[in-house]
């Protein structure tokens, strides 16, 4: 018997016994079986900067957990031997970890903050779905690093257990957003990004630029200027991509069009755009400095999201 995934726009048709493009998917015997349902192969404690998110508590630390799958298969993943596992000699290891192990585990270091990141979540829909009630009934707030490639139904069913979301936007048009995921996403993505914040969850946003394929400052106008359309407050996160994988003999971005990304971002019509080089939130009233950061990790921070000196309030959440 022959099954359709409804999960994300892929819509992998499975004969029996096969796996989905995701690798987490499997037709057993006319059941669409989550293989990694529980089961993860990450977990650590990291700045909720790495995510990144700036804007959601910053200065947390928050419990971070993975697993392995994505129904993307970017060419230039960082974290390709555990998002494309089939293409590695290393299969990682898996272990289970109840909803009730995590609560204990993020207790236990004194932590109210939870991500399920390093590959993609929303794979494990199933898992989310029993695990977020129970982490937000314990009081813990939960992030997903996603891709946002999902299908509306269930991404709606999901959200209302979500408190932020740091999301890729990995390309700023069609052509280049397949020629980096393999996936026709781009504008499933953004229809994605306006449900969430239409339904006020705190969302940031991520562009990975990768020589040749999404580095066009034009185009970087042109997603600014769309980020603005929905809030010019949406905080958005420039990072530059490591030559790796499938893309490890591509040249790295010039230091010039680093440098320029930092000369024009002023015009962007976004209250806050971060970059390697520039990781400090400013009150976009009057420019002063509200929180430092070097390296992910907050190094000052104003006592309150007022500012001090123009007394007016920054769409942020304070520890």
């Amino acid at each position: 018997m022959t099954l359709t995934c409804t999960l994300c726009p892929r819509k992998c048709s499975l004969a029996n016994g096969e796996t989905g493009s995701c690798q987490a998917r499997k037709n057993i015997n006319g059941k669409l079986i989550p293989l990694t349902y529980g089961k993860f192969c990450s977990v650590a404690i990291d700045p909720i900067e790495k995510k990144p998110l700036y804007h959601f508590y910053p200065g947390s630390r928050i419990l971070s957990l993975g697993s392995i799958g994505c129904n993307f298969h970017c060419k230039h993943c960082q974290n390709w031997e555990i998002s494309q596992p089939h293409r590695s000699s290393r299969k990682p290891f898996l272990h289970e970890n109840t909803a009730e192990e995590i609560i204990n585990k993020a207790l236990q270091n004194n932590l109210k903050l939870v991500a399920f990141t390093y590959n993609e979540p929303l794979i494990q829909i199933e898992t989310l779905m029993d695990y977020l009630p129970k982490l937000k009934k314990a009081n813990i707030k939960t992030v997903l690093v996603t891709n946002l490639y999902i299908n509306k139904e269930p991404l709606l069913n999901l959200l209302p257990y979500v408190d932020a979301l740091s999301i890729d936007i990995k390309a700023f048009n069609e052509k280049s957003y397949s020629t980096l995921t393999t996936a026709n996403a781009y504008s499933i993505v953004k229809d994605n990004i306006i449900l969430c914040h239409e339904n006020n969850k705190h969302i940031e946003l991520v562009s990975n630029l990768v020589t040749d394929i999404n580095d066009k400052i034009d185009e970087l106008k042109q997603t600014a200027n769309w980020i603005s359309s929905i809030s010019a407050n949406i905080p958005w996160h420039i990072s530059l991509f490591y030559p790796t994988f499938e893309y490890s003999n591509k040249a790295p971005l010039s230091p010039d069009f680093i440098n320029k990304i930092e000369e024009t971002k002023h015009l962007f019509p976004l209250s806050y755009v971060y970059t390697r080089l520039n990781q400090t939130t400013y009150c976009p009233h009057c420019k002063q400095a509200l929180i430092s950061r070097r390296n992910f990790e907050v190094i000052n921070i104003a006592s309150s999201n007022t500012c001090s000196y123009c007394k007016k309030e920054v769409p942020y959440l304070h520890v």
